[in-house]
């Protein structure tokens, strides 16, 4: 007997036994047609087939032929009726929309089909109490959308599950931006990079807006961020006892050496340097510049006189 004859008589039978159920779809699980691919008769068989789950609680759907075609098909309509499912069990999802968790789409990184399976995938999540995290519109022309969605998904996950009162608000490593050269994208992404590394107890050090309108911004800016992971690691780093005497080497800045000098004088205490000063008292006389070279040659001097003294002591017979 053909396989069309078998489901003929199996639905008159059923018919003959029993009502169609008039009960809604509610109560009842979406399936395939399992002659769906049949080269021949599918049609045919399928349409006894499914006549035949009505009395079964079951019903027949069919997957999409968009998603038939895909590379992934097998998974696509796997998720599709399972979605179905979902739909015909619960009509909409019962959780608020700003009670779902945050999650990431598993299937984000498939290099073929990863929109289309995430739209299913996600929509299943929302059943289950969970909202797949989007990339926000502003980064899908950037050059580094990749990273910077990547980037949006950490720091969403990181809002979502550390709790705030955990964090050290009184003290954070200074960290320099790992992105701050990036020749596209390093606002964008060091705006996220950073956020995320609070979480982390760690604060990205920021330029001084002081510094930001100067001619020399770059420098200082570069100085600054020296000096300040300097300052994060004072307790590693022994301080000299006999700081050797320098002269700054933006002393002749024509726009901003008081500035790059203060920065970059700090920055050498740490290295077993002292930038020369001229005191206060030479500074306003009508002869300061004469008196603050004689200043720094004295300086000098003395410095080398204590390297010669001992250097010659060592060589007495």
């Amino acid at each position: 007997m053909s396989v069309l004859c078998e489901l003929h008589e199996e639905l008159e039978i059923l018919k003959n036994s029993y009502e169609l159920t008039t009960q809604s779809q509610n109560n009842a699980d979406p399936v395939y047609c399992i002659y769906e691919d049949d080269n021949t008769s599918a049609h045919l068989l399928c349409s006894l087939w499914c006549d035949i789950q009505g009395y079964k609680d079951t019903y027949c759907i069919y997957c999409p032929q968009k998603y038939k075609e895909d590379q992934e098909h097998n998974t696509l309509c796997a998720l599709y009726l399972e979605l179905h499912a979902l739909k015909s069990q619960f009509g909409v999802p019962n959780f608020e929309a700003n009670s779902l968790s945050p999650i990431i789409c598993k299937y984000k990184s498939n290099p073929t089909s990863s929109l289309d399976l995430c739209d299913l995938w996600c929509q299943i999540q929302e059943f289950r109490g969970s909202k797949c995290i989007e990339c926000p519109e502003k980064y899908v022309s950037d050059p580094e959308y990749t990273t910077l969605c990547n980037l949006n998904d950490e720091l969403q996950l990181l809002s979502s599950n550390m709790d705030v009162t955990t964090l050290n608000p009184l003290y954070k490593t200074p960290v320099v931006c790992i992105f701050e050269d990036n020749p596209t994208s390093s606002l964008p992404l060091c705006n996220l990079w950073c956020q995320i590394q609070e979480f982390k107890d760690f604060e990205c050090i920021k330029c001084p807006e002081e510094y930001k309108s100067d001619p020399e911004n770059q420098t200082l800016c570069d100085l600054n961020e020296e000096l300040q992971l300097l300052l994060s690691n004072m307790d590693k780093t022994p301080s000299p006892k006999d700081p050797t005497p320098v002269d700054c080497i933006y002393e002749d800045n024509p726009t901003s050496s008081v500035a790059l000098c203060n920065i970059w004088c700090k920055i050498q205490v740490f290295k077993g340097f002292e930038c020369i000063e001229c005191p206060e008292m030479y500074k306003l006389d009508p002869e300061n510049e004469t008196l603050c070279n004689l200043n720094r040659e004295l300086v000098l001097l003395l410095s080398d006189t204590t390297v010669t003294t001992i250097s010659t002591e060592e060589h007495i017979p």
